[in-house]
Parts: structure tokens; sequence; C-alpha cells
């Protein structure tokens, strides 16, 4: 922020997946309107990515009162700097560095904990990669003259994002380490075993690594657990469990790969989902089936109302239109199948594509 009079707005810099902006913008005005802001999205042709306006409030007191890990569109929030809708010059690096040495004092730029280059998760914005390998050493070695020190010790120092849509439209935003996604984009890179069944299989690891902290991976996924995967054919989910040492029994009419087959720590039983009752509640249940989102979320809602799971993680397949009230509708579902209290997150992963995963976790009376 400039040292003159404080903004009476801010601007949020949004990553989503392509095809998935509406409904970022739905969300965000959703979680600030409960906060008691007004805002408005100022973009109209934007991809895989949005911009908001929120009036009356400056960006530190915003991000204060927004938790990252609540919502569920967004890859990455963001708070914009400076904002170029004309980008050009040969200097390109100048503009970035004038900027940042009038920004406010107290948020003491002059350490930060790092810096990502960054353009939209499109096929046009991949082709900036090339151009971020010779910009980003000048920039740097910029900072490093006017006194910025990147500080590898601190993580709760600002990070630096250098966002380019093309070569002309440029932005300069922050955001805080704590509150915020610590990928690039938004976005956890995971290499695909190759013995996996299926590429599915990514869209469970990476909800364990986002929805469970380490200790709770230790715990929740060590050897000696628990499992049923509902419609686990041929059996993508039901191989991030084996893989762990964790009993699973996998559901499904569909035939499920032979090397899981041969493993003793699987159990295919070919029947319905929707009828499969469990003799002893298990640990973990996971579902990943083509399936009406209502109709999968009173599937789940009924395991925790009959207490026969802890643990649960399942994907919903949201349709073309209401994307966003069709989640909240299945949210409600879930919250009113037990009177117990339930802990649930939703996030449109990275691997996930027209569905989002949600965790739901039972807790302690």
């Amino acid at each position: 922020m400039n040292n003159q009079n404080i903004d009476p707005h801010t601007l949020l810099l949004i990553y989503c997946r392509s095809g998935f902006e509406d409904e970022c913008s739905e969300e965000i005005h959703h979680y600030l309107h409960k906060l008691g802001y007004q805002c408005e999205r100022i973009d109209s042709s934007s991809d895989a990515y949005i911009i908001m306006k929120v009036e009356h409030v400056d960006f530190k007191t915003l991000e204060s009162k927004m938790s990252f890990d609540e919502f569920v569109f967004p890859r990455q929030i963001l708070y914009i700097m400076k904002k170029w809708d004309h980008f050009s010059g040969e200097d390109r690096v100048s503009p970035f560095m004038d900027e940042l040495q009038i920004c406010d004092p107290s948020v003491s730029w002059s350490a930060y904990s790092d810096i990502f280059f960054e353009s939209p998760d499109t096929n046009e914005g991949k082709k900036m990669q090339k151009f971020f390998k010779k910009f980003s050493i000048p920039f740097q070695n910029r900072l490093k003259k006017i006194g910025f020190k990147k500080v590898y010790s601190k993580n709760d120092r600002p990070r630096i994002h250098v966002f380019f849509d093309g070569y002309q439209k440029a932005m300069l935003a922050t955001a805080s380490p704590l509150n915020s996604s610590p990928y690039p984009m938004g976005i956890r890179r995971l290499k695909f075993p190759a013995d996996a069944p299926s590429r599915s299989t990514l869209k469970l690891e990476e909800a364990f690594h986002s929805f469970l902290s380490k200790s709770d991976q230790e715990d929740f996924l060590s050897e000696g657990r628990t499992a049923v995967d509902l419609g686990a054919a041929p059996g993508g989910w039901s191989y991030q469990f084996v893989q762990r040492g964790i009993s699973v029994t996998a559901i499904d009419n569909g035939n499920m790969d032979d090397k899981l087959l041969s493993s003793h720590l699987l159990t295919h039983l070919k029947q319905d989902a929707f009828k499969y009752e469990t003799s002893s509640q298990v640990d973990w249940l996971v579902c990943d089936m083509v399936e009406k989102p209502s109709r999968i979320a009173q599937l789940i809602g009924q395991w925790f109302h009959s207490n026969d799971c802890r643990l649960a993680i399942v994907n919903f397949k949201l349709p073309m239109k209401h994307r966003w009230k069709e989640l909240l509708t299945c949210l409600d579902i879930l919250r009113s199948s037990t009177d117990q209290q339930l802990m649930i997150r939703a996030k449109h992963l990275y691997h996930d594509r027209e569905e989002v995963s949600v965790f739901i976790k039972r807790m302690p009376n």
C-alpha cells in the first residue's frame, strides 16, 4: 500500500480452476457478506482467476478476518498492491521496484519470505514460464540492490507475488504465508505412482495432504487402520490405503485391479454401494462415485448417523449449473444427518475436475 491516505478498498487477486470463475466469485461474495463487507468482481474476461474489489477496508484488516482454509474454490487469495492493465516498455523490472519501495513500511517489505512468479493456469499462461526464467533473475538481483532480503527462517514474513496475464497485464501482490497456499499458483504437484490403477488416486492423495496435518496423517493413516471404499473399481482410492498398510474393503460391482486383489489388505465385495452395511465401525469411509451429489451426501450422512465411521473423504460431482448452490445443499445434508458434531471441510483440489472433495470428521462429545 502507498504511504498516502489509506485506500478505502482492497483488491483481491484470486486463482481458481479455469471455468470456475463464477463459482469462485459467488463464494467470495457469500463469505465477505457474512463478514459485513460489500464486494464486486471487476474483471470481465479473466480465465483461471478473478479480481474482487472489497469496499471500505484495508488489506491488513481484511486478512486478519479471513481464513484461507475455509474457502472451497479459490486456490490462492492475494492482496493486490499495484495493477498494470497496459504494462509495456523494455524495462519491466523497474515498475515493480518502484512500487515496492513506496509500500507501507509497517509491512516490513525489506524482509520477505519468498517470491513467486505466476501466470493463469491455462495453456496461454503456461507459455509465460520461459519469460519468467529470464525475468526472475534480474528481478531478484534488483531486490538485493535496494536492500530487500529473503529470510528463510521467518515464515511469518510477507510473500511477494508477481503475476502476468500475457505480457501487457501485470500485478504485484502479497500474501501472508500463514494464511494462504504455500505453493506457486496454489497448486500442489504430485507424482502419479506407476503402479496405481488409475489417476484418480491423486485426488485422494492430495485430499490427505490438504485436510490432514502431518501429525494427523501419522495417526489416521497408520498401519492397522481400517477403511471402506464405496464405488472402488478399479481401485485408485483403495490403492492409497493399501500402500499405507491399511485394511480396506472395496465395494463395487465392477472389477478391481489385479495387483490390488493380490494384497492381503484388500477385500473386494461385489455389492451395491448404496446397500452395503458394515459389520463394525471403520476408521475411514471414502467415496468417488458418479452419482447425484445430494444422493451421495445422504449416503455418507447415513454412515455418520449410524456411527459406522470416524472419518470420510467424498467427491461430489457437481452439475454444470448452480455448482455453488448444489455444494451448499450437500454440506447442509451432511450437517443435519446426525446430532453429533462433525467437522466438515471442502476444497476444489487441483486434481479434481467438475467435482469438489469434502472431508468429514466426527468430533468427540
